[in-house]
């Protein structure tokens, strides 16, 4: 009996919060469709996809929310209109704009002769 009952306390606290309902969450949908632009896809098939993705996305957003522990708030983002796939692109470090200030500005042959032509001069 004592087992019964920690079982049914585990699965009351795994289970404590509660998910968003179908109208809730196709409501969420369109408004974040909306607010981040995302109108362009390719297929029905390829929306549902992305809508199924997004049912996940906000009740994970949800769950970690209503956990009085939590040490950050969560947001239902533009993230969440993604597949993982396409949330996976943006992991890592784009390091593109921190490598064209550090690089010099590209010359042309001819400035560089040139400059190579005034240093001999000024020997």
């Amino acid at each position: 009996m004592k087992v019964l009952i920690a079982l049914f306390m585990l699965v009351g606290m795994t289970q404590s919060y509660t998910k968003y309902s179908s109208s809730q969450l196709r409501k969420l949908y369109r408004e974040k469709k909306v607010e981040y632009k995302m109108d362009g896809y390719r297929s029905p098939r390829d929306e549902k996809e992305h809508f199924k993705e997004f049912c996940k996305f906000a009740n994970m957003v949800k769950q970690h929310n209503e956990d009085d522990g939590a040490e950050w708030q969560g947001e239902i983002n533009n993230f969440a209109l993604m597949t993982e796939a396409e949330r996976e692109l943006y992991h890592g470090l784009n390091s593109s704009s921190i490598e064209e200030r550090a690089l010099p500005e590209k010359r042309s042959i001819v400035d560089a002769e040139l400059d190579l032509v005034e240093r001999a001069d000024s020997v």
